[in-house]
């Protein structure tokens, strides 16, 4: 499942209550709101437009449903949430499937070479989790660079041009960095969640050698880019995992802005 950062509002303004859900599901599905679990989060902070970091845990009040109240100091910001490392064992099947689903196929070749396709899978997995909360008005979007701030996640997603003033052609430009660097032949997917009993929208792009995908979004509305990177790990006396996952999740609401008009052409003089 995925866990994503929702606000009521992607679009707000400065003494507009924030408030803030955590949703776990598959693209952008909501299958169960999760509370405020202060023993399962490292830090939960908000990032103001013009003003610092602002520590949302140790205001929050554990198992509170939705995970944030805040009122907006801001015209903008960037809500960060890392989680702490979990373990879990999946069936052979499950497992397997959960690899290919996700473009791990270095990790289905390694469980191959290892002798291991027919083994469940014994993981431990972190998420690193953001939010965008965005100006309501996109012409005043052009101030804001929140949307590229990087905070030193372990698995980062970071937008290289702002979602909220995309041009027509929806491309967004995201590099994925590891341990601080730049992560190579990562399979990321943007989600867009449709409305009518429509199917969401899904794209997807590989990172190159600079970590880098161009993602096009069709249509503005609310969506989530999120990766997935897993390695072998060793194991240690409290655990006998033989993988380790780190899960990014990046929401935030697109816009796209309408061409620049075609600037007129005076007539020549006779």
């Amino acid at each position: 499942h995925d866990y994503w950062l929702e606000p009521v509002s992607a679009l707000a303004g400065r003494g507009d209550e924030l408030i803030l859900h955590l949703n776990m599901g598959e693209r952008l599905a909501t299958e169960e709101e999760r509370p405020l679990q202060k023993d399962r989060i490292i830090r939960f902070d908000l990032y103001g437009d013009r003003s610092g970091r602002r520590d949302l845990l140790t205001a929050g009040v554990d198992g509170q449903t939705p995970v944030a109240r805040v009122r907006m100091e801001n015209t903008a910001a960037l809500v960060i949430m890392d989680r702490k490392v979990q373990s879990i064992t999946m069936e052979p099947a499950k497992f397997n499937a959960y690899l290919a689903e996700e473009g791990l196929e270095a990790i289905i070749a390694q469980r191959a070479r290892l002798g291991q396709v027919d083994a469940p899978g014994k993981e431990n997995y972190q998420r690193f989790l953001k939010t965008l909360v965005q100006e309501r008005d996109p012409s005043a979007e052009s101030a804001n660079t929140l949307y590229k701030r990087r905070v030193g996640e372990r698995l980062e997603i970071l937008l290289e041009n702002n979602p909220g003033r995309l041009g027509p052609d929806g491309k967004l430009r995201v590099k994925i960095v590891f341990e601080g660097n730049p992560l190579v032949g990562a399979k990321v997917f943007a989600c867009r969640r449709s409305a009518n009993g429509q199917p969401p929208v899904v794209v997807s792009a590989v990172t190159t050698a600079k970590g880098l995908v161009e993602l096009k979004l069709d249509q503005p509305g609310f969506w989530l880019v999120r990766t997935v990177h897993m390695r072998a790990t060793n194991a240690n006396p409290r655990s006998d995992a033989q993988w380790e996952s780190c899960w990014a999740a990046y929401s935030f609401a697109a816009r796209m802005m309408p061409p620049a008009p075609a600037a007129s052409v005076s007539p020549k003089q006779g």
